[in-house]
């Protein structure tokens, strides 16, 4: 586990731009572009690691899986989305001390109800989510992990409800407020306005860009995730692939789109690897010890 900054530390003198990951090689990307944070996304765990739906059939173990292998790597502070929690209150404290354990730097609850219909919007009662909340941030109180209240309830209950959860939430200990699914610009404005602390507009454009990161920062929000960044492109990717390597048998294609074996290693810092086994035996040498261009120009003198 990577020593990494905190929520706190991330958020401190500037509002951020954080990335959806779904796995240890998306967090490695979005490492090279030097983004401060990313947020893992519950659901795109459930699709890239499980193969299944956000229908609640995943477990926090499969969670904690994927949170173990991004941070035992990652530089960047993770983010977590423990969804409702899996479960009552001490599912609740269970979850979010394996994950801090791991070494994130948030969780981020739900006050959706647990084992819901996918892309349902339906919430707990407030009393519950406030409950959950309390035993999350118990579970973490001396911990360096923030908990942050992801409140849902506008589509279903509306702007003030919403900002009511926020705030409560806020009061309890979260250490920011999350309002999903609003896309009216005087409710965003209302929102900056009436909670009572830091705000995090969650980005999700689906064919449309509402309002710009700068608008957002201007309205007031400290923060905003795109938790569908990396899994967007990896199925759009990953399609486009499929269907060009059917259709010529051959993985030209993903060469074209700029794959290469040397790119991937770098990516993966096998020079550091390499230079760590060194310290402990002199007669390591680097897996690859060669110029980019001389590797790649091997690589078609091979195929001719």
């Amino acid at each position: 586990m990577i020593k990494t900054n905190c929520f706190g530390e991330v958020l401190a003198g500037r509002p951020v731009f954080i990335p959806g990951i779904y796995d240890a090689l998306s967090a490695r990307f979005m490492e090279t572009n030097e983004f401060s944070a990313m947020y893992l996304p519950a659901d795109c765990v459930a699709a890239s690691f499980c193969g299944v739906p956000d229908a609640s059939l995943i477990s926090s173990a499969d969670l904690v899986d994927v949170v173990q292998r991004i941070t035992a790597l990652s530089t960047v502070s993770l983010i977590v989305d423990v969804d409702a929690g899996f479960g009552s209150e001490i599912n609740v404290i269970r979850t979010c001390e394996r994950i801090s354990a791991c070494g994130a730097r948030a969780v981020c609850l739900s006050d959706r109800i647990y084992l819901r219909k996918p892309l349902s919007m339906e919430v707990q009662p407030a009393g519950n989510y406030y409950s959950k909340l309390d035993a999350a941030i118990y579970a973490l109180a001396d911990q360096d992990c923030d908990v942050i209240a992801k409140i849902d309830a506008y589509a279903t209950l509306g702007l003030d409800e919403a900002i009511a959860r926020a705030n409560v939430a806020i009061q309890h200990g979260a250490a920011a407020a999350c309002i999903t699914g609003v896309k009216k610009r005087e409710d965003l404005e209302q929102i900056c306005a009436r909670v009572k602390g830091i705000c995090i507009y969650e980005m999700v454009s689906e064919g449309e860009v509402n309002f710009t990161f700068d608008e957002l920062v201007n309205m007031g929000f400290s923060a905003v995730w795109a938790p569908y960044v990396s899994v967007s492109g990896a199925m759009t990717c990953i399609k486009e692939l499929a269907d060009a390597a059917m259709e010529a048998k051959n993985d030209f294609r993903a060469e074209e789109r700029g794959y290469s074996t040397y790119a991937k290693f770098e990516l993966l810092k096998i020079h550091e690897w390499y230079a760590l086994g060194k310290k402990f035996n002199s007669e390591v040498q680097d897996a690859v010890d060669i110029n980019p261009d001389d590797y790649l120009k091997k690589q078609q003198e091979a195929k001719a």
